[in-house]
């Protein structure tokens, strides 16, 4: 099945719409992004393993420089890249605790 993400063009209402992506998919994250933002900052929404704390959810945002995504610029940046590296640690850590 696929990583679901949640594209949204209310901020308010991005995080509890990507938490109940999450609840309705039984996926180990939700990537959630803003319309208007979403070339240069993203949330990761997982269920908590934390026990220090009784939230439900844990949020972590991936931002990279606005400045870097705009094309003709000598090293543009692309919040993709940085994405995929997340996912290969969450899911690397993943494997291990499996272990």
């Amino acid at each position: 099945m696929p990583l679901p993400f949640q594209l949204e063009t209310d901020q308010d209402l991005l995080i509890p719409k990507a938490q109940a992506a999450l609840e309705r998919y039984g996926h180990q994250a939700v990537i959630g992004n803003n319309l208007h933002r979403r070339k240069f900052e993203v949330v990761f929404v997982s269920r908590n393993t934390d026990s220090k704390t009784s939230t439900q959810f844990a949020e972590n945002w991936l931002k990279i420089d606005p400045a870097l995504t705009h094309p003709g610029i000598e090293q543009m940046k692309e919040i993709e890249e940085d994405i995929v590296s997340e996912l290969v640690k969450r899911h690397t850590t993943w494997i291990q605790a499996q272990a």
